[in-house]
């Protein structure tokens, strides 16, 4: 019908191969059940968090700018007549996010990759508190926390990927090390020392 030998060999040989497979029952040895999936996630909680949320808003004077401490006693007065920290922010601010009102919204793991003291600051901060002025990266800077929501257990639907590659990684761990056994058990190991002749028995 038009094949060379070797197409025909080769498809053949894919078909007698599929064909077998389909006689015999197969069983994966690295399947991990719905059951053992629910017992990992239960009994490590701590893997499966979600990590938490934090928005703070951040105002940037550069501390060598010859206006800073008259810039410095302006803002505190703003704030301290009660004047919105976001508008405070636009009107004055140095850093890149001015025009937003120095917003940031991040997750907690991200937050902790900030420049000290930044990360520790935030975290020191109850909502709606504006923290002292501080130094940092040749800017004195002033935050307000907005709002901090904390991390929680990560579903089952969205852990379970990761409980399977975790569970399955450990099987083949385990098949690794008892196959090295059994090579270590049915091994003999002979030296040869050269110009070494032992006398015949």
């Amino acid at each position: 019908y038009g094949e060379s030998e070797n197409e025909l060999r080769s498809r053949l040989e894919d078909e007698l191969r599929i064909e077998e497979l389909k006689r015999r029952h197969i069983r994966s040895k690295r399947s991990i059940s719905p059951k053992k999936l629910r017992e990992y996630y239960r009994d490590h909680p701590d893997e499966f968090a979600e990590d938490g949320r934090i928005s703070f808003r951040q105002l940037l004077i550069a501390a060598n700018d010859p206006d800073q401490p008259k810039m410095v006693m302006e803002i505190n007065s703003a704030l301290e007549n009660a004047e919105n920290f976001e508008n405070v922010v636009k009107k004055w601010s140095m850093g890149p996010r001015q025009e937003t009102g120095g917003l940031y919204n991040m997750t907690e793991s991200r937050l902790d990759a900030r420049f000290p003291p930044v990360p520790e600051v935030v975290r020191s901060l109850k909502e709606g508190e504006t923290s002292k002025w501080f130094l940092c990266r040749g800017y004195s800077h002033k935050i307000y926390l907005v709002k901090r929501e904390p991390g929680g257990a990560l579903d089952f639907t969205k852990a379970q990927s990761k409980i399977r590659q975790i569970l399955t990684s450990k099987i083949e761990d385990e098949k690794r090390i008892e196959f090295q056994k059994h090579l270590w058990r049915n091994t003999s190991i002979e030296i040869f020392i050269n110009g070494l002749v032992l006398p015949i028995q």
